[in-house]
């Protein structure tokens, strides 16, 4: 028992704050230019992107999923028959025991969804995005980024 329960627990460690979720984009310039790469860091809701020899850094915000809620009944039963001998004289006796159980937990379901990020560089000049993703195909997407110049950029999210 105590095995599993150590199990539970570095799995759960491992799952919550072990594996960070990456997602890689690049950001094409609709005009002339070099294009960007980024990468969000989906536990943290970071980014971080390269553009025209700057980085930015910044937050993002993204509505691709739900949470659902599970419900499961569970029930054990015991049966036993038992005897004891001793010397001519023989004892029989018999159990029987039930036990119910309730759990109740939610799961994140993704899917797919929209997205926001801001980020800016230490000139503070800024970027921002819009985005839908769909995060059960492996979080591909498409989007549009500004700068604070002005200049549009198409992203493309690509895992």
């Amino acid at each position: 028992m105590r095995n599993l329960k150590f199990t539970v627990a570095l799995f759960t460690t491992l799952t919550l704050f072990g594996c960070e979720s990456l997602h890689h984009f690049t950001i094409n310039p609709r005009e002339p230019g070099a294009s960007g790469q980024g990468v969000a860091y989906g536990f943290k809701k970071t980014v971080e992107i390269s553009l025209n020899g700057n980085t930015y850094s910044g937050t993002f915000v993204l509505d691709a999923g739900r949470v659902k809620t599970y419900i499961s009944n569970s029930t054990a039963t015991l049966n036993t028959n038992a005897s004891a001998t001793s010397g001519n004289n023989t004892v029989y006796g018999t159990g029987f025991g039930q036990a119910y159980g309730t759990t109740v937990g939610n799961t994140f379901e993704q899917g797919s969804g929209n997205g926001r990020l801001l980020a800016t560089n230490a000139k503070g000049d800024a970027i921002r995005c819009e985005f839908t993703v769909n995060l059960s195909r492996h979080g591909t997407g498409l989007g549009v980024c500004q700068d604070n110049a002005g200049k549009q950029y198409d992203m493309v999210v690509l895992d």
